[in-house]
């Protein structure tokens, strides 16, 4: 990781302490922590719970400072490190971003939830997207189907297929926030359907990739 993403993620986990540290004597006991789809809450947990988010910025941190190094192809994953640090950082600013709206809203400010985690999931998938399409092949990061993992080839394609859908879905949550009872299902569904779209389109690229050398051969 460079230095500079190295200290940015770490001052933001120890902002999102610092933050947790200063607000948790102003929370009431029991906290607003889960919203349903039109933004209305359906959970709740200890004013404790304020710490949950700052604990999970610290473990994804190590999590992913050790991924490259793990990783049996941690060779390739250098040649796209600069990308994956930009992921890294937009991720914690999006779990940063996604715990203030936390505390604004158990501070007695009410707003539609869903609206308000909206931009940080556009930025967030748009940014997914534009590291899968710079991914070279490995074990832990990107799009890693039977087909991908053993062929470049078919790597790459359905690397850069899967970032522009990524990108779409990023951009597409703008356009839901403007529907916030529709928003979720409609983002699960863009999920779902590339899901499906990326695993079918390795496995076709993968055989047609195969069918070809085949007829060099004869």
């Amino acid at each position: 990781m460079r230095k500079t993403a190295y200290f940015i993620s770490l001052s933001i986990i120890l902002l999102s302490f610092a933050f947790a540290f200063y607000f948790y004597p102003q929370l009431p006991e029991i906290i607003s922590s889960h919203w349903d789809s039109n933004g209305v809450v359906n959970g709740t947990l200890g004013s404790w719970s304020i710490f949950l988010i700052p604990v999970l910025l610290t473990l994804f941190f190590f999590m992913f400072l050790f991924i490259p190094k793990l990783d049996p192809m941690k060779e390739n994953i250098k040649k796209f490190n600069d990308h994956y640090d930009d992921f890294v950082l937009i991720f914690n600013l999006f779990m940063f971003y996604t715990f203030a709206l936390v505390v604004i809203w158990n501070m007695g400010y009410s707003f539609n939830m869903t609206v308000g985690i909206m931009p940080g999931l556009a930025i967030l998938f748009y940014f997914i997207g534009v590291m899968i399409t710079k991914t070279e092949r490995n074990y832990t990061i990107g799009i890693r189907t039977p087909w991908t993992l053993e062929n470049d080839k078919v790597w790459e394609k359905t690397s850069k297929v899967s970032g522009g859908l990524f990108k779409i879905i990023g951009l597409s949550c703008l356009f839901l926030m403007f529907f916030p009872s529709y928003s979720f299902a409609l983002l699960f569904s863009l999920i779902m359907f590339s899901v499906v779209f990326i695993f079918v389109y390795s496995y076709l690229e993968y055989g047609k990739l195969n069918k070809e050398s085949k007829k060099r051969t004869k």
